[in-house]
């Protein structure tokens, strides 16, 4: 509570922190930050008494800067001492408008998971794009790690700035440290998260290391941006903020953040995912199998937090495509496919020598097996971090950088919208090699071996896939060649007219009363309440057109909530829950 209290009163005493980057409004010009007249806003001078249709640039914007949303414990910490913690900061883009149910998209500026800054003119240009709309943007920290130069000297040890004894134990990490660190002398010089990783992976049990310092980081940056969805629900009113109207939007690790917060309830799932896909979350616990919620102990308490309703994933990936289930938020990805840091496909992650984390077309295929809307935005032989690079707050570097960039938030803009509308239309979008992006091959062969056959290659980009992709990623996948681009993908007729479970709540068994507007093909399963996937009950299962009864029989599952998931073959999903007593 006491958050919420310092939240109203800052938001309520700085009215702007307009730093005089202001730039002209011209004529019938859309993209442009808002104007400011003289450091204040002349709320008159757009259409403030105008329905906001979500798309058109009908308003001025305000800011306002919070120097402590949220205090939080440090990256590699384990205390609660005043040295274990660190303020979150955030600035909000408020639409001067009089609508009184403003959507929210909370857009973080994560960058490598060890710069998180709040202003900067990409992140200025994205929000300005979106307050002008109608949205509130809130644009905010979270939690990182980054040792600067000038915060080291001879005598520095890894310990000082990481006093989990779990990744400090090691020799071998302490002298890469060393290396890397206390024999740099440049005072502007960084020793990133990523450097991190690359000297946890010298210790004896690098790989584990590696991988705990990851679920660590997605853990605490995603109970970050819990913590300020909730703030959102409980603040609602200071600027007329829709919290059933959050959208989590971000590139990079920004999106691998938005990403894990928005498809997962708790945090804490991250180990019931990734335990048997990857590998078990060690900790303080090692050799053991250890926990996250054991090892950060201090973190806030989030319960209540609103559903995110949609997410905006800008070149980041899901640790694990089971995360995406019939009741996760709707996605819009954006990827390049010739990314060597976060792979459009799946990603080997050289520290741990595994592969870890699935990009933009596996959450593209999985959003769509579970019925989900969802638009993928594929830049062939694209780079990573498409971001364009700008001079100040108004000029491009380069126009061609510009017209993708616009393109893209375009696309995104029309995708909300959808949200808003109630909508559902998924779509795919291809660009084809921008010659203005100076792409490098990736390391890994592109070209798959001759002797391997792929039944689902990647069909945005005919002779673009890694050798390591295979089908058993995408089960039941289809993919839209780009020959239409862009082109709209419509959803097939859905046969299921209505299902009912008799008797639910029920002891095990039970059945499904299943009425069919046209005879179907039918696989039957079941997920827990957290989205993970608990088997087949019935596969293959042909049912005509009309009402019919399918007995069914559950045992060893503890009591709880679950829901049965009726897929048809083409793709049309149907999913009741479950109550087990």
């Amino acid at each position: 509570m006491k958050n919420v209290i310092i939240l109203l009163i800052i938001m309520s005493v700085v009215y702007s922190d307009v730093k005089g980057q202001s730039c002209p409004l011209q004529a019938n010009e859309v993209y442009q930050p808002g104007v400011y007249l003289n450091g204040m806003i002349d709320s008159q001078s757009l259409a403030y008494s105008t329905t906001p249709d979500f798309k058109t640039s009908f308003y001025n914007y305000r800011t306002h800067l919070v120097t402590n949303y949220s205090t939080v414990q440090k990256f590699g910490r384990i205390g609660n001492a005043a040295s274990d913690m660190e303020s979150l900061r955030l600035r909000v883009f408020e639409p001067v408008n009089n609508n009184l149910n403003n959507p929210v998209i909370l857009l973080s500026p994560l960058s490598g998971f060890s710069s998180s800054n709040v202003y900067g003119f990409v992140t200025d240009y994205i929000a300005s794009f979106f307050a002008k709309r109608g949205f509130v943007v809130i644009v905010y920290q979270s939690r990182k790690f980054v040792v600067r130069g000038f915060e080291t000297d001879s005598t520095s040890e890894l310990s000082d700035f990481i006093t989990n004894p779990h990744y400090t134990s090691d020799t071998a990490v302490i002298n890469d440290f060393k290396e890397k660190v206390v024999s740099n002398t440049d005072p502007n010089s960084s020793y990133t998260f990523f450097d991190l990783l690359e000297s946890l992976s010298k210790a004896a049990n690098g790989q584990q290391l590696v991988f705990d310092a990851y679920m660590e980081m997605i853990y605490k940056t995603s109970y970050d941006t819990k913590k300020l969805m909730n703030l959102v629900k409980q603040n609602k009113s200071l600027f007329s903020m829709n919290p059933q109207s959050i959208v989590l939007m971000g590139g990079s690790a920004a999106a691998v953040q938005a990403v894990h917060a928005g498809l997962l309830d708790q945090p804490e799932q991250l180990e019931q995912y990734l335990d048997t896909l990857v590998l078990p979350y060690s900790g303080s616990s090692y050799p053991n199998p250890g926990s996250l919620s054991q090892d950060f102990q201090f973190e806030s308490d989030i319960s209540g937090a609103p559903k995110a309703k949609a997410i905006v994933n800008f070149w980041g990936f899901v640790a694990s495509l089971d995360m995406i289930n019939p009741n996760s938020p709707d996605i819009f990805s954006v990827h390049g496919t010739w990314d060597d840091v976060f792979s459009f496909q799946q990603t080997f992650q050289d520290d741990m020598q595994l592969y870890f984390g699935y990009g933009a077309e596996g959450i593209h295929h999985r959003a769509n097996q579970a019925g989900i809307h969802s638009d993928i935005y594929t830049v062939c032989r694209g780079k990573h971090a498409l971001y364009p690079k700008m001079q100040t707050a108004c000029k491009f570097t380069s126009e061609k950088e510009k017209d993708l960039f616009i393109d893209i938030l375009g696309k995104v803009n029309y995708f909300l919208y959808e949200q808003i509308k109630l909508t559902e239309q998924n779509e795919v979008f291809i660009i084809s090699s921008p010659a203005h992006y100076s792409t490098i091959l990736p390391n890994q062969t592109l070209v798959p071996p001759a002797n391997v056959t792929y039944s689902n290659p990647n069909f945005h980009c005919p002779s673009v896939y890694p050798d390591h992709f295979a089908t058993q990623y995408y089960p039941q996948a289809t993919v839209t060649p780009p020959n239409q681009s862009p082109q709209q993908i419509s959803k097939p007729k859905h046969p299921i007219a209505g299902v009912i479970i008799h008797p639910n709540p029920t002891s095990g068994s039970f059945q499904i009363e299943i009425d069919l507007r046209e005879d179907a093909e039918l696989e039957i399963s079941l997920v827990n309440s957290s989205g993970k996937f608990m088997g087949i009950l019935q596969q293959s299962y042909h049912v005509e057109k009309g009402t019919e009864m399918i007995p069914i029989e559950i045992k060893g599952l503890q009591s709880g909530i679950y829901f049965v998931r009726i897929q048809t073959t083409n793709g049309s999903i149907e999913t009741v829950k479950l109550m087990l007593d």
